[in-house]
């Protein structure tokens, strides 16, 4: 399980695997940790206090000291290796099923998974405390030193534009990614067919699998933060489903959706979309000014009628 879902962690799919299980995380965790609490036997670490409390002691000084260097041996100042140090000190809950496994084959005996079992849980009751002083320490070290050096943040892309996010990646949302990544624009794109996300990767774009209408994966991909959200769903029916979950959990970022034809259009701006874009008519529209091009009609007044035919809904060359 444990490998499994480091797999799943780095797959395209992570994250909408983040937000099916988001709802079960808090229940499984209180579960994992009130068995662990059952299981620590305070009367037998009563009996030799002292070793235990050396055992904690020597474990969280180990790691702080093995964190704080690896942090500065990667490039990071002192204060945020110390932030690091101290968040990361305690023992880890995988401790739990290594020293019940040594205990199975015989590896330890009772007194020393007791023993082993009560440190890691009192390390992780400690992580508030270490927290605190990890925080006051960084902020001293930086009183002191007064302007801080720029810091070394990898993989971490310079760029003027916020996210944007693709519902999407048919032939519609292939152009649309494509062009905005050629214009530097940071963006994730979400699609429910797996042939299409591999496509996507293909293409060196940040397409993940996922259903660009569930909130939980909105959250987890950071609509709240984004610029925009395009839809390019061929499907009416789940593109107005998506507007209006992205419209109530995030009333401020702008949606532009594709529609296939007016009827759509006025069902998903009544849905929230901020605008709707009609393929076919579109589509209609650039043909219609090709021929007249061809036809020797002046270039400004090609471009005029479009824009009124673009103007008031296309009430201009709607047909019902």
């Amino acid at each position: 399980a444990f490998v499994m879902g480091m797999l799943l962690s780095g797959s395209r799919y992570r994250l909408q695997v983040e937000a099916t299980l988001e709802p079960y995380k808090g229940v499984l965790m209180s579960l994992f940790f009130v068995a662990v609490g059952m299981s620590i036997d305070v009367r037998a670490l009563s009996d030799a206090p002292l070793l235990f409390a050396q055992h904690t002691a020597v474990l969280i000084l180990l790691k702080l000291g093995i964190l704080l260097g690896l942090v500065l041996a990667f490039g990071y100042s002192r204060d945020v290796a110390l932030r690091v140090a101290c968040y990361l000190a305690q023992g880890g809950e995988f401790g739990f099923v290594l020293f019940g496994s040594a205990q199975v084959l015989g590896v330890i005996d009772q007194t020393t998974f007791i023993q082993a079992v009560g440190v890691i849980s009192v390390t992780m009751l400690l992580t508030p405390i270490l927290v605190r002083a990890g925080d006051a320490l960084s902020r001293l070290l930086e009183t002191r030193g007064g302007e801080q050096p720029e810091r070394y943040a990898p993989g971490v892309p310079e760029s003027p534009h916020k996210l944007v996010v693709i519902g999407g990646y048919g032939r519609v949302g292939h152009t649309v990614a494509t062009l905005l990544h050629a214009s530097g624009v940071p963006l994730v794109v979400f699609d429910t067919d797996a042939g299409r996300v591999a496509h996507g990767r293909k293409d060196g774009l940040q397409v993940y699998y996922g259903d660009v209408g569930d909130p939980a994966l909105l959250l987890s991909a950071g609509v709240a933060n984004a610029s925009l959200v395009v839809l390019t769903i061929d499907k009416a029916a789940s593109a107005r489903r998506a507007v209006a979950h992205i419209r109530t959990s995030f009333p401020g970022v702008p949606i532009i959706a594709r529609a296939r034809d007016l009827a759509t259009v006025t069902r998903l701006l009544a849905a929230g979309a901020t605008d709707a874009v009609p393929d076919v008519i579109e589509s209609s529209l650039c043909l219609a000014s090709l021929a007249l091009q061809l036809v020797s009609v002046p270039q400004l007044e090609v471009e005029m009628l479009v824009q009124g035919a673009r103007e008031r809904n296309y009430k201009l060359v709607s047909s019902e």
